[in-house]
């Protein structure tokens, strides 16, 4: 009776470290996601220095919750940093596509017609734009304005982006870079971690 009672006991303390290493890895990429995406808005890029420190935070947040060593720690701090890096790096892109899309709207209704000839017009073209007679002046920037107005965040983001090869590539480029630096520094602490505890 002692034996099956000292038996739940220790089933029930392996599944806690169980739930409390995934508890503390899912808390680690929340705090990573925001530090990430955060650090993204203030600098305007993003450092693959931020990806490690994810990593590490993952795995200090697996190890804080007591989490069972082994390939059960490898695996969950892998899909933890992936999301964590994923949901920061989709966190940061909003931002930015969001930040643009006002600047674009806030531009087209309150600008005046020279700032927009401006924003839209190469240095060249601008240039040919000044020597225009005032009303073909006008007739440009309200072509400008009917082209450009949009009506929804979501309409800016399909014409501008959804297409946009060069940006699915570069947003691509950077994600699977910030991974591989955050599982670096998650995998380095954990692999350290599991040799301490062997």
């Amino acid at each position: 009776m002692e034996n099956n009672y000292s038996y739940v006991q220790e089933a029930k303390e392996k599944q806690d470290h169980i739930i409390g290493g995934i508890v503390g890895a899912l808390i680690g990429a929340v705090i990573g996601a925001v530090i990430w995406a955060v650090v993204g808005v203030l600098t305007d890029t993003t450092f693959w220095l931020i990806g490690l420190a994810i990593g590490a935070i993952v795995a200090f947040g697996y190890d804080l919750l007591k989490g069972r060593q082994g390939p059960l720690k490898i695996i969950t701090i892998v899909v933890c940093v992936i999301l964590a890096v994923f949901a920061g790096d989709i966190g940061y892109t909003c931002w930015n596509i969001n930040a643009e899309y006002n600047e674009l709207n806030t531009l087209l209704t309150s600008g005046t017609d020279d700032e927009i000839a401006q924003y839209f017009f190469t240095a060249d073209a601008y240039e040919e734009y000044k020597t225009l007679n005032p009303l073909d002046k006008k007739y440009n920037i309200r072509m400008i304005r009917d082209e450009y107005q949009f009506s929804s965040l979501v309409e800016f983001y399909n014409l501008a982006y959804k297409d946009n090869s060069e940006f699915k590539s570069a947003f691509m480029k950077d994600m699977l870079f910030s991974i591989a630096a955050a599982l670096f520094g998650g995998l380095s602490i954990a692999f350290k971690s599991n040799k301490k505890n062997e």
